[in-house]
């Protein structure tokens, strides 16, 4: 996007029709790592391109000596390459305003759009209370947790705490739960695994 598009895109954002929260979901407060796109928005101008539209390393090949001021990141969905997400998009805006709104991005104006954007909840345990050394839940020793579900938020902690561990941990952690390892050692690997330089994408 250039400064012009990225500025009225950010004012249709910011004006854009929301979905009310119900009762019961009026006082649940965000994650400052995983907002709307339209409360960044309306956080400062300066936001979304410091977030999810940072146009930071990107060159464009048809014309290299011109720099995108903010950019929209698609993720391939499947094998075909006919479905892409829009990344960071997490969204209140009702369904038609999604439309328009997407849509004036350049690229993006005869988009079909499979999927319309919502909001998601982030559920976690309170690992250092309910888990031990071992991942296990200290109330039932026998249930093990994993992955997002024992407080990651992230691509970079996902992957320091799964892609490092994963496949070493939770064969050994398994083989323990069956009473085949001689002794139990995840702690020592998830350890080692969180010290390690985490995975990139590029």
């Amino acid at each position: 996007m250039t400064r012009e598009q990225y500025d009225a895109f950010v004012d249709a954002l910011i004006a854009g029709e929301k979905t009310d929260f119900k009762e019961w979901e009026t006082n649940t407060p965000y994650f400052d790592g995983c907002l709307p796109i339209e409360v960044m928005a309306e956080r400062g101008r300066e936001t979304l391109r410091h977030g999810p539209m940072k146009p930071v390393g990107l060159t464009n090949p048809h014309d290299p000596a011109v720099k995108p001021y903010a950019i929209v990141q698609l993720r391939q969905d499947n094998k075909l390459g006919t479905l892409y997400n829009m990344v960071g998009f997490q969204t209140k805006l009702k369904y038609g305003a999604q439309q328009r709104i997407f849509r004036t991005i350049p690229g993006l104006e005869n988009a079909e759009f499979a999927r319309l954007g919502g909001l998601h909840r982030n559920t976690f345990l309170n690992s250092p209370k309910l888990l031990d050394g071992q991942l296990r839940l200290r109330a039932q020793p026998r249930l093990r947790f994993a992955g997002q579900m024992t407080g990651c938020e992230g691509y970079v902690d996902i992957r320091k705490h799964r892609a490092d561990c994963r496949p070493l941990c939770r064969g050994r952690c398994t083989l323990d739960l069956a009473g085949a390892a001689p002794r139990n050692d995840c702690a020592r690997l998830l350890a080692r695994a969180h010290h390690r330089r985490p995975h990139r994408d590029h």
